[in-house]
């Protein structure tokens, strides 16, 4: 799966990349690395600022008085509050499909920043396909979830915006598209998951490498991992309908991953690929010079020994 997605990242990056003749993941360069690093900080700042404005319900006119996914009204089937709650949907609509879209670019471009990592460790170790893996799928699965999303809410706007549904064509309604939209919920909430086990993996072999990547970057790293474990607890009981603190608690957690933690994390790395190219760079060179020195050795000997033969 790692290998597949190299492959097309390289194709998409085709002049920031430069492939190797032996291997099917590209060698990706430090201008490519910081390119993914600045464009993903800033879709993840949007994503996240306008994800947090709709679980806060900041957007969108004919707001519900209370809070859609959590609504005692809604979840006892109150006729009324369902017709509310339906015109509420179809009001925010795009905002949604922009915060999968956001996201979808975020974390895929997490893809080839994995990449450019693990160019730089040496030994191997499995970690290197797992984060690589793991960061792909982050950004594969809000793609995923908005398909899902536009074929259940499509086909379920089409009776939504019918005038004469009585009461019970409302509730029936209701609990049709609950049930067809439990799977996209957990689909969205597995995104931090995933993110989480990616960058865990990413700061280990950071951290195994300080030569290249300083360790507080490494440290920083596995934090920010950690509170993407907790934004997916968070998300996981919101599904579950705890109630409004757990939307409240839910949606602070992203505000604060999306457009601080995650944004520092991108530049600071941007910014750690130059230093990491510079130390390449200056272990590539002695060892060329040795190189040169021993082969324009080894010619003035066969021209001396000529020299005698003569």
């Amino acid at each position: 799966a790692s290998n597949v997605a190299s492959a097309a990242f390289g194709r998409a990056y085709k002049p920031l990349f430069t492939f190797g003749s032996e291997q099917m993941a590209p060698t990706i360069s430090t201008l490519g690395g910081q390119v993914s690093c600045l464009v993903s900080a800033i879709c993840t700042i949007l994503g996240g600022v306008l994800g947090a404005l709709l679980a806060f319900q900041v957007v969108g006119p004919n707001r519900p008085a209370e809070f859609y996914d959590v609504s005692p009204s809604v979840t006892a089937l109150n006729a009324t509050a369902i017709r509310e709650l339906w015109h509420y949907r179809a009001a925010i609509a795009e905002y949604e499909v922009a915060v999968e879209v956001l996201f979808g670019l975020s974390f895929l471009l997490l893809s080839p920043i994995s990449l450019y990592i693990r160019q730089f460790v040496a030994e191997e170790s499995p970690l290197k396909a797992m984060m690589t893996t793991t960061l792909t799928a982050s950004g594969v699965l809000p793609f995923l979830t908005l398909l899902q999303r536009a074929g259940v809410e499509s086909s379920a706007e089409m009776y939504s915006i019918v005038d004469n549904l009585g009461d019970e064509e409302w509730k029936t309604l209701e609990i049709s598209y609950q049930v067809a939209s439990g799977a996209n919920k957990w689909l969205a909430t597995m995104e931090w998951i995933l993110l989480a086990f990616g960058l865990l993996f990413a700061g280990v072999l950071a951290k195994r490498n300080s030569h290249y990547f300083s360790k507080p970057w490494a440290y920083y790293t596995i934090a920010v991992s950690v509170v993407s474990f907790i934004a997916f607890i968070l998300d996981a009981l919101r599904q579950f309908g705890m109630g409004v603190g757990e939307t409240m608690a839910s949606g602070l957690a992203t505000l604060i991953l999306a457009v601080i933690l995650l944004p520092i994390w991108s530049v600071s790395l941007a910014v750690h690929m130059r230093r990491a190219g510079r130390a390449y760079h200056r272990a590539a060179e002695p060892s060329r010079g040795k190189i040169k020195v021993n082969v324009k050795g080894v010619e003035e000997e066969e021209e001396e020994e000529g020299e005698d033969m003569a």
